[in-house]
């Protein structure tokens, strides 16, 4: 894989990711600066500067990934609970 291909499959998933992403989130924007990227319509073949940061990138995708770690739990133990008590989760 060139670094042309290697670049693109990049973009990709950064674009993957901010499409998953709830732009309520209050990460949002945080993931959006980290995850940078740039179409150049005006060059030669629309070539896209990348700019990850990635420190950034990563220390805002493990806070996400906790809060959602977080919120998944507590919602597990509730079916837990409610399956002990025979009643339905509360929503």
């Amino acid at each position: 894989e060139n670094c042309h291909e290697h670049k693109e499959s990049i973009i990709g998933l950064a674009f993957k990711i901010e499409m998953m992403m709830n732009p309520k989130d209050c990460n949002y924007d945080k993931l959006r600066a980290a995850l940078k990227y740039r179409a150049d319509a005006q060059s030669p073949g629309g070539t896209v500067k990348l700019n990850l940061d990635h420190d950034n990138l990563l220390g805002v995708s493990q806070c996400i990934l906790k809060r959602e770690w977080e919120t998944l739990k507590q919602n597990l133990a509730k079916v837990e609970k409610a399956t002990r008590s025979g009643v339905g989760p509360e929503t």
